[in-house]
């Protein structure tokens, strides 16, 4: 049915000519699909559901009080061409679950990243080749919110891909560099982007996939080499976490790890900074295939859960503690008993608890503190957003 015309407040001009034009569709869940189970006192709904021209939804943020989400339509993870072409969509939502905007990126949008004093999201697509990087404007004049940008990466610092991407409270932004180059025994796994311009995007390394040694975060006194091969989603971790408070985190999906690093990492961040966590489910052989990683940054907020087997976009309040993590574990049929849920991430031996179960296979994660859910944006005002800041 088309968007009525009765929406939220939003500065965004552009919203009221489209809502005139009929041309956005509400995505609103449907009562018939089944609904993941949560702890009791937790509470889950729909927030939005794909399309026929919308599928496979994986990442989320939130931006100036909306909800952004990218819908990868099936393109493949070099750009391939999916059932309806080579493009995503981008979704823009108020916290009812209806679309305000939407935009069509080429490629396979993988990351999303609100830049909250610019106003911007930074997207990146393609995980495992032919990567590229968009801004996006939504408050920008119709035609000109979407600009794509190219790498200037005089170092090769992109061999294969590029996955999540993050903004830190100072204003720098990084990238996973995912899916390294097999004949790159020195490839980068977290890049740092500065000062995207008109048409080009500059990436430099901050470490390695084998950089070393680092503290052991399952040991104590010992070290390790991370020997990662699958760099994927990244976060920043906040005040409330028991451990890791102010770090970054790098996720290695296919590894299960974690990696902690000091905000304001660079390529002179000495490995003595870093910590590595090793994941595992107990009673489970091998380690777990985590895509994502949020905390609780306050009490009683809202995690949403981007099922992208389902292609739905999950709300799940109650009573949330500060400072807890959660995790996304797709579908791993190698892997049992946890698979295709959301799980409880404990920070001191990195072992896994089920959180939200019967789920198809969970991707993006994104935590709003109460404040922000109550439409009051997303200010600069010292809070913890739940997006790791």
């Amino acid at each position: 049915m088309a968007l009525s015309c009765m929406r939220t407040v939003s500065w965004r001009a552009t919203v009221a000519a489209i809502c005139a034009a009929g041309g956005l569709a509400v995505t609103t869940g449907s009562a018939s699909a089944a609904l993941p189970t949560v702890p009791p006192g937790f509470s889950v709904k729909q927030f939005a559901v794909g399309s026929s021209t919308t599928s496979k939804p994986d990442d989320i943020v939130r931006l100036d009080g909306h909800l952004v989400v990218a819908w990868q339509n099936g393109v493949g993870p070099q750009g391939e061409p999916g059932p309806s072409g080579t493009t995503s969509t981008v979704i823009e939502y108020d916290d009812s679950g209806h679309v305000l905007n939407q935009w069509a990126p080429t490629g396979r949008v993988d990351g999303l990243g609100a830049d909250r004093a610019k106003h911007l999201v930074y997207l990146t697509v393609n995980e495992d080749a032919n990567s590229s990087f968009y801004v996006l404007d939504p408050g920008a004049p119709a035609g000109s919110q979407l600009r794509h940008l190219t790498y200037n990466d005089p170092s090769g610092v992109i061999s294969g891909g590029t996955d999540a991407v993050s903004v830190d409270p100072r204003g720098n932004v990084y990238l996973s560099a995912s899916n390294p180059a097999a004949a790159d025994s020195n490839a980068v796994a977290l890049a740092k982007v500065d000062s995207p311009s008109v048409g080009q995007v500059t990436v430099s390394k901050t470490f390695d996939d084998n950089f070393g040694p680092v503290p052991d975060g399952n040991h104590p006194g010992s070290t390790t080499t991370l020997a990662l091969t699958d760099p994927d989603s990244n976060a920043f971790v906040p005040q409330a976490s028991p451990r890791f408070a102010h770090d970054f985190v790098l996720d290695s999906q296919g590894d299960g790890k974690l990696v902690f690093a000091p905000m304001g990492l660079s390529s002179a961040t000495p490995s003595s900074q870093l910590t590595e966590l090793s994941l595992s489910v107990p009673g489970a052989a091998g380690q777990p295939v985590l895509d994502d990683v949020r905390w609780a940054s306050h009490d009683d907020g809202v995690l949403y859960i981007v099922d992208q087997g389902a292609g739905i976009v999950f709300r799940v309040s109650g009573p949330f503690r500060g400072g807890s993590a959660f995790g996304s574990q797709p579908t791993d049929p190698s892997n049992p008993p946890l698979q295709s849920d959301v799980v409880n991430v404990n920070l001191s031996d990195g072992t896994e608890s089920a959180f939200a179960t019967g789920l198809s296979s969970p991707k993006g994660l994104l935590y709003v503190a109460p404040r922000d859910d109550r439409n009051q944006g997303d200010r600069h005002d010292g809070r913890d957003d739940g997006e790791g800041r």
